[in-house]
């Protein structure tokens, strides 16, 4: 896309809600400086042929630390020999601000949590509160396209939500009015439905049977063409490109993560998806109409990530004559030693082929095959590794035949999200 696209904009939308506070621990632990773990390898790989085409960048892959991810990509342009206009969008972290109020904003008449699963979540406000390691906003567009409008080549960002880089590469192209909701709308949707790599060219879409994809191997990102005056997006994608990009592929997502169609919430928009009108236009040519937009919410949302101990997961593999039962037996040893040891586990799954024990009989009592796996979260870091120590033992002292196994030890941190007083800390 960088040495044959036809565009204005390239947008690495680089952000998942896990990722941002991966990338503060990284900082933390000093694996890195908290951008992007493949921030560098898209620079080099896209950065140099963008500038030499007028094709600007846009990234929200500075993700915990974007100052020195553009930094760094100061250094790489200088080794190469060229000079680029780069801004830097910061303000999403707001741990300080936490920090500062922890006293009243932790409190269960004002930090209501909201069960969403049956998964072990520590979610009364003191653990969050005592334990919490980065809390970073959902920015809008408008820092964005500031950045734009002063003529900046390459945007990078913490943690703007998804669509708004979208928006605000539209909102400078075209002008748009700050209060103009239909035309946010429409850049919300066009952010909606490119910012998931390849979903609109295939990607998660094939079936093997009814919706078929071919040339996976080589898939074609998705391009969006605006045309402002006729309110209408066409969604292609390179020429040559693999993949299937259909209005099948499209409708599929737009209904990705969307959990109403009358109010899809961002920070820029309340769009109403069930206005919107998807028709195939041509070969891998969808056009995309029917942008209808609210005003924006008067509340932002927080992504707060906090440190609740570590997790182990724990894997031994079985195959041939009676697997399911070598594995089940392995599952009550390990149960009985963790039984007869000292250890603080804080909770656990046992796992048969990713069923529980009475669902992986009923499924298929006989498989050939069956991978028996232990998840656990334990507080201490040494008691997880020495519980992952313990289990590699059933490589040699188990039921007969057992083999790959697997043990890790990483970090478990949780996220959850509350609204933010978005007038304060504008």
């Amino acid at each position: 896309m960088a040495n044959y696209g036809e565009m204005d904009f390239l947008i690495f939308e680089a952000l998942a809600e896990r990722t941002i506070h991966d990338a503060h621990i990284r900082i933390e632990e000093g694996v890195n400086p908290g951008y992007g773990m493949l921030f560098e390898e898209r620079m080099r790989r896209c950065a140099l042929a963008c500038l030499r085409r007028g094709i600007r960048i846009i990234t929200n892959d500075g993700s915990a630390n974007p100052r020195a991810a553009a930094q760094w990509l100061v250094e790489f342009l200088r080794e190469n020999g060229v000079t680029a206009k780069i801004a830097v969008v910061e303000g999403d972290d707001v741990k300080g601000y936490y920090e500062t109020n922890k006293d009243n904003i932790f409190t269960p008449a004002i930090y209501q949590i909201i069960a969403g699963s049956d998964a072990f979540l520590p979610t009364d406000p003191s653990t969050i509160r005592d334990n919490l390691g980065s809390a970073n906003v959902y920015l809008y567009y408008e820092p964005v396209r500031e950045a734009l409008d002063q003529g900046a080549d390459i945007v990078i960002t913490g943690r703007v939500a998804d669509p708004s880089m979208f928006v605000a590469a539209l909102s400078h192209s075209f002008n748009w009015n700050a209060g103009d909701w239909n035309k946010i709308a429409m850049g919300t949707v066009v952010g909606h439905l490119l910012e998931c790599s390849g979903h609109s060219t295939g990607g998660y879409f094939s079936d093997c049977e009814r919706k078929l994809v071919s040339g996976l191997a080589n898939i074609g990102y998705p391009i969006a063409e605006v045309d402002d005056e006729a309110n209408e997006v066409i969604i292609t994608k390179l020429p040559g490109s693999g993949g299937h990009l259909s209005a099948r592929t499209v409708l599929e997502q737009l209904h990705y993560e969307v959990h109403s169609f009358s109010s899809y919430v961002t920070p820029d928009v309340i769009a109403e998806f069930r206005h919107v009108r998807v028709e195939q236009a041509g070969e891998n040519r969808v056009r995309v109409t029917g942008f209808v937009g609210r005003e924006r919410p008067a509340t932002l949302k927080v992504l707060l990530g906090y440190q609740a101990g570590y997790n182990i997961v724990l894997a031994l593999r079985f195959r041939g004559h009676d697997a399911l039962k070598r594995a089940l037996l392995i599952g009550d040893v390990w149960s009985e030693r963790l039984r007869h040891s000292a250890n603080n586990i804080l909770d656990s799954v046992y796992l048969y082929n990713d069923l529980p024990r009475a669902a992986a009989l009923k499924d298929d009592p006989d498989p050939r095959y069956v991978e028996f796996r232990y998840s656990a979260i334990v507080e201490d870091r040494a008691e997880a590794e020495y519980i992952a120590r313990s289990f590699a033992g059933f490589y040699l002292n188990g039921a007969y035949g057992g083999g790959g196994v697997e043990t890790s030890v990483h970090r478990s941190a949780f996220q959850k999200s509350q609204l933010y007083d978005s007038i304060e800390k504008s």
